[in-house]
């Protein structure tokens, strides 16, 4: 129910929904991004990541590249890019053949960063 109010835009009720289900103690990793993504759809960049950060502490996680994905942007969202950074440098080791976050990537390289300033 949680995720039909969260795709309305009704946050809130999404929130209220994720909540109650999560306080049962049977909250898997979908369930987890889920609620952390509408925290960052909110704006509450540091709940959503507390919510992403549990989501990866769990014994199974399927969707783990989604998860550290969504974290990356929270933390890059949240101002703390130093955190996003190594995150990223992380990532890439974990995930190299990931096209779209490779061309991210390369903002996020010291080197880079130097080539663009530099022009």
């Amino acid at each position: 129910m949680g995720e039909v109010y969260q795709k309305k835009g009704d946050n809130d009720s999404s929130q209220k929904y994720f909540k109650k289900y999560l306080d049962s103690g049977e909250a898997d990793s979908y369930e987890l991004m889920n609620m952390g993504q509408a925290q960052m759809d909110n704006g509450n960049y540091d709940t959503a990541i507390t919510y992403f950060q549990n989501a990866l502490e769990l014994e199974s996680v399927p969707n783990k590249q989604q998860i550290t994905k969504a974290m990356i942007i929270a933390y890059e969202y949240s101002g703390d890019f130093a955190t996003a950074k190594s995150k990223m440098e992380e990532y890439m080791k974990d995930y190299p053949d990931d096209e779209d976050a490779a061309r991210e990537y390369q903002f996020w390289r010291p080197d880079r960063l130097w080539q663009i300033l530099l022009r």
